[in-house]
């Protein structure tokens, strides 16, 4: 994250959203989760899973300067 210049409170933020909203989408080969979420003029996106003891685990983020509309 730190090569991207993501900070952690933006993903962690991104993860809770996807949870709390059910805003995601679950890969159905690896089980992943797959979210997104908008905070200004950045979309961080999240590829994790949650473990037995709510705790996230992160495989993938990235960030896109775009608005999704619709």
């Amino acid at each position: 994250m730190d090569r991207l210049l993501l900070l952690r409170e933006d993903v962690e933020r991104a993860v809770a959203y996807c949870e709390g909203e059910n805003a995601k989408v679950v890969d159905p080969v690896s089980g992943y989760s797959i979210g997104y979420r908008q905070g200004g003029a950045a979309t961080v996106w999240v590829v994790y899973s949650v473990t037995d003891r709510a705790q996230a685990v992160l495989y993938n983020v990235y960030s896109h300067r775009m608005k999704i509309e619709g």
